[in-house]
């Protein structure tokens, strides 16, 4: 089960309309869409409509866990939020998703990669907060995923900006070199963006050679 369909349950239960279950936070159009899984919903919303209708967060998401077949849905729900709140440089958001990762009933190993996670784009989005102890940590544990499957690309792609401009040129390389011959669309998403990467990079340090 997913957010938009969780959130069409606990509206039906209580007997309301679209409008009222969810008065000025958000626009008809757009949480119709939500309720069909078609639009994510920001962190800020889903805690402002669970609020406006007398709903615990935890409750919510205890019942999105139960519901789901495994917690891979909800990690990947909670992901969105994540890269939608960091492309929005919405810091107030990010520590709303913290509180919504500590409240889910996901394992403590999942509650402590997530919050790394949010910790991560957080430090990418206000440098006061990041710390040689935290870079480390996000690039040992994006390390430790062997080989350049798809997860440890997305996690690469993500956390880029925590490594020089060589380790990134070295990294990218073997990337290239992996998968040179690859027919797997999202793998070529993911390389894509990682060479976009890399081209603000070495713009942003003069490395026009590189271009």
């Amino acid at each position: 089960m997913m957010i938009g369909s969780l959130l069409k349950e606990y509206r039906l239960k209580q007997n309301k309309s679209q409008r009222k279950f969810i008065g000025s936070i958000v626009t008809q159009s757009y949480y119709s869409k939500v309720e069909k899984n078609i639009s994510q919903i920001t962190a800020d919303n889903l805690i402002g409509l669970l609020q406006y209708n007398n709903i615990s967060v935890q409750e919510f998401f205890n019942s999105f866990s139960q519901k789901s077949d495994n917690s891979y849905r909800q990690t990947k729900e909670l992901e969105n939020m994540m890269i939608e709140a960091y492309y929005t440089n919405n810091i107030e958001q990010m520590h709303n998703i913290k509180k919504i990762i500590q409240e889910s009933i996901l394992s403590e190993y999942d509650k402590n990669y997530q919050t790394l996670m949010t910790n991560g784009f957080l430090a990418l989005m206000n440098p006061k907060l990041n710390s040689e102890k935290l870079t480390s940590t996000i690039k040992n544990k994006i390390f430790d995923i062997p080989s350049y499957t798809q997860d440890k690309l997305m996690l690469y792609c993500d956390f880029m900006r925590f490594y020089s401009l060589s380790d990134n040129e070295i990294i990218t390389r073997n990337i290239l070199k992996q998968y040179q011959s690859t027919n797997d669309s999202n793998i070529q998403e993911l390389i894509l963006a990682i060479v976009c990467n890399i081209l603000i990079f070495s713009i942003e340090n003069d490395k026009f050679e590189n271009v």
